[in-house]
């Protein structure tokens, strides 16, 4: 489609590009958007795809990207800080670890908070399990389970050895459920008897099911086996089923529903 070709073409493009017209670029299209509060699908996808090619010139920018996302500079308006940390993880800008993890813990967005999970996974270094390793005690809610979830896509021992970690001190099912994801999705057999434990002692709901969805998953895998493997395997056959009678007992509060609602014409549309 026209679309597509365009964004072919695109990438094909900004890479024949100096770093100093990839930047002019950079900071035209932030000043085209710099009153705006949205953007629509189209620029979004445009800028990904200048910060994809900007992310080859690290020596080049680092020192201005740090300075975009630290906030000391506003010339480039509200949506430069976005794309700066997607920039920050495209070229793999560990000096970025501790501005993002202050920006977590400063602005709950959901628009900021998609970027560092992106950004700190595509650097994925020991430098990031560590910085996470040193907040995940005293951080909140909202940014122990960005923690989580960022966890499941870095894959690395140390990932999973600060999963473990954080599993002895974190109270909360959701966010525990997501930590035993992210060391089976790392395919560690050291995540299998707290996965197992977690399933046996866990009443049954759609969000254990994932957990044990994982497990099963990374044992075939691995070639591992616990005594319940074969009664698990067997009834997760019945899991559909489990997940719409358990919603029916279960309904959301109508603002909720009219949002699943939503999603189920699209998803029957597509």
């Amino acid at each position: 489609d026209l679309d597509s070709k365009d964004a072919i073409r695109e990438r094909i493009w900004f890479p024949s590009r100096s770093a100093e017209e990839l930047w002019g670029d950079f900071d035209e299209f932030f000043q085209t958007h710099e009153n705006e509060e949205s953007i629509s699908d189209e620029d979004f996808d445009f800028g990904c795809r200048l910060v994809e090619a900007l992310g080859r010139h690290r020596d080049e920018y680092s020192g201005q990207v740090l300075e975009i996302i630290s906030g000391n500079s506003d010339e480039l308006g509200p949506w430069a800080e976005v794309f700066a940390i997607r920039l920050a993880g495209e070229m793999k800008l560990e000096a970025a670890i501790p501005l993002m993890m202050s920006t977590l813990h400063e602005v709950p967005d959901d628009w900021i908070n998609e970027e560092c999970h992106r950004a700190f996974a595509k650097i994925g270094s020991e430098a990031v399990v560590a910085h996470f390793a040193s907040d995940y005690a005293t951080s909140e809610w909202f940014e122990r389970m960005s923690i989580a979830c960022t966890l499941e896509d870095i894959h690395s021992d140390e990932a999973v050895q600060a999963c473990l970690d954080f599993l002895k001190i974190e109270e909360d099912q959701d966010i525990r459920e997501i930590l035993l994801q992210s060391i089976l999705f790392n395919f560690s057999t050291e995540g299998i008897e707290p996965a197992r434990q977690f399933i046996l002692e866990t009443p049954l709901d759609p969000d254990v099911l994932e957990v044990r969805s994982a497990l099963l998953t990374a044992c075939k895998l691995m070639g591992e086996r616990f005594p319940e493997f074969d009664a698990w395997l067997e009834d997760s056959k019945n899991d559909q089923e489990f997940r719409r009678k358990w919603h029916e007992e279960h309904p959301l509060p109508d603002d909720e529903e009219d949002f699943e609602d939503d999603d189920s014409e699209d998803d029957e549309f597509q």
